[in-house]
């Protein structure tokens, strides 16, 4: 067993044997048991006691990046988060507790944390690990990440793998992360807009706006991140980019060039 309020872990676990099993412990004593069900590949199949909820059909604010057809009645993520991390719709993100993920494997993590921290876990399987047809194409780069990984790990697992898939060449790994990143951040958005409107507390909603936070600091600090990487790595003499402003190198019309616009607007 492995158990530190930093998280630690002595391998890396791979996806398919993720966990399969977290609870929650509470400081009032009361405690939330999720029990974990993927398949070999490592998709979540979450298993709802009754028919799935009004917002998670998947004509409800759907992406319009999704592809998914009218065949398809409910929203693969949306689903996942409705067995998951619905259950802490009445707390807040700012309490404290305790959680234990075990793994296939009956290995042990166990951290201490805020509630929104680690109901990001929840926004990992759901996103990363269910069907979702954008959240699924990060999951090659994601097979060895732990439970309970913070964003910074999460930022640097997707540059990394994101380098070595390139041979530690810049450019093409700066375009292809910022061409996934933009219809992930849609997904975040729009599971927010899903959400129950009678929730009382915001766990829910901050540990998504969380992971949204995330994946737009990768965005705005693209470059440094990959040269740092590639340093550490070993590229950093052959690996040099071309001087190209990372947001100013997409479409006009793309979100991350809007929000440079916004940011760099005089007056």
């Amino acid at each position: 067993m492995t158990s530190d309020s930093n998280q630690t872990s002595a391998t890396p676990i791979p996806r398919d044997s993720w966990y399969r099993e977290l609870v929650i412990h509470f400081n009032d004593g009361n405690e939330e048991h999720f029990y974990i069900e993927l398949t070999q590949t490592g998709t979540h199949i979450p298993r709802p006691l009754t028919e799935p909820a009004p917002w998670t059909r998947l004509s409800h604010y759907k992406c319009a990046c999704c592809p998914l057809g009218t065949n398809i009645r409910y929203c693969p993520a949306a689903e996942s988060l409705e067995t998951t991390l619905l259950r802490l719709q009445d707390h807040y993100s700012t309490e404290q507790v305790k959680a234990r993920a075990v793994d296939g494997a009956s290995r042990e993590t166990i951290i201490s944390r805020s509630l929104q921290e680690v109901g990001t876990a929840f926004v990992h399987l759901a996103v990363f690990s269910s069907g979702c047809p954008i959240g699924r194409e990060f999951r090659p780069m994601l097979s060895d990440l732990r439970p309970f990984s913070t964003n910074e790990e999460l930022s640097r697992h997707i540059v990394t793998k994101m380098l070595l898939k390139h041979r530690g060449r810049l450019e093409q790994s700066r375009q292809q992360i910022l061409a996934m990143l933009e219809p992930l951040r849609e997904v975040f958005a729009k599971l927010c807009k899903r959400l129950p409107v009678n929730s009382k507390g915001d766990a829910m909603a901050n540990s998504i706006i969380s992971m949204d936070a995330a994946a737009l600091a990768i965005v705005l600090e693209i470059d440094q991140a990959l040269e740092n990487l590639a340093t550490e790595m070993g590229w950093g003499d052959t690996a040099t980019p071309r001087p190209v402003e990372t947001l100013s190198a997409l479409p006009p019309t793309s979100l991350w060039a809007r929000l440079k616009a916004r940011f760099t607007r005089k007056g």
